[in-house]
């Protein structure tokens, strides 16, 4: 709710703000061409210039501080996250201990996840007060969310901890769908390379195709169509992505398979399931045209 904006000029009595920052409109007017939607702003009455080596040490410093945080989290390391930790700590209506508790039962139930932290921006008011800025993508069996995360340090005893915490959540079907696309342009590459060891790699082991074969069975089909038809070529087409629960999507497209021996055209369904980059098919299936 606080806002940057204009003022009656012509009347420099007039009360113009109650929180805001009022700025005379040829100065607003100027920052109009500067600043975009979500451009980090930062107020503050003096602004320090230091030189780059000083920079460059902060910069590090400070991002080791990010990172000690996320290993922490990444492990479930209470310990760890408690000592990161302001005594006036609070974050989503839970107190230290509450929050740390939550954090363990999490790690006991989804023991295996992926956290990852894009497009860090950190802004320190002074030396005492330091907030993280980030796209935090959350990846475990269950759940996949993506959101802009908000650290905010602030001194206790000579060192920064963390105070508070806030996320907003983000769509996550662009960045799926950008990812998703990787995967599928990886997995159609090595098929059309006729590189069986390639293809397999992009299969989950409890992967079973539409005849009930598991992998070990789909590998060797596989392995024998491929050395019947070296010269095999596959497209495909009108890509569609639903999202079915947590880090598992539905991709359907049309499949044109074309050889010297063989030729088909049909509609395939993979299920695909997996952790940002880490993505495998664990289901198949194909429908003739």
């Amino acid at each position: 709710g606080i806002w940057l904006h204009g003022r009656d000029d012509a009347d420099q009595e007039k009360i113009v703000t109650r929180g805001c920052v009022a700025f005379t409109n040829p100065d607003i007017a100027g920052l109009q061409d500067i600043l975009t939607e979500s451009t980090p702003v930062v107020l503050a009455s003096q602004i320090d210039y230091v030189a780059a080596d000083t920079y460059i040490r902060e910069r590090a410093r400070l991002l080791g501080l990010l990172d000690d945080y996320l290993k922490a989290w990444r492990a479930g390391d209470s310990a760890a996250l408690n000592g990161l930790l302001h005594s006036d700590f609070q974050a989503g209506g839970k107190d230290r201990a509450a929050w740390l508790e939550r954090k363990k039962w999490i790690h006991q139930a989804v023991p295996q996840r992926v956290i990852n932290a894009q497009d860090v921006q950190i802004l320190r008011e002074s030396e005492d007060q330091v907030m993280y800025q980030y796209v935090q993508s959350y990846c475990a069996d269950n759940i996949y969310t993506r959101g802009t995360k908000q650290l905010y340090f602030k001194a206790q005893n000579g060192q920064l901890k963390l105070v508070t915490e806030r996320f907003s959540p983000l769509p996550t079907l662009p960045m799926d769908e950008a990812r998703l696309s990787k995967f599928i342009s990886s997995w159609l590459q090595s098929w059309n390379d006729n590189d069986i060891q390639s293809y397999i790699r992009h299969y989950s082991p409890q992967f079973t195709d539409s005849k009930g074969r598991d992998l070990a069975g789909y590998k060797a089909y596989k392995t024998d169509v491929f050395r019947q038809r070296p010269d095999q070529r596959i497209n495909i087409e009108r890509v569609q992505v639903t999202p079915l629960r947590g880090n598992k999507y539905q991709l359907e497209f049309t499949q044109d398979y074309a050889s010297r021996a063989y030729r088909d055209k049909g509609r395939k369904t993979l299920i695909v399931n997996g952790c940002l980059d880490e993505l495998v098919i664990e289901k198949e299936t194909w429908t003739a045209l």
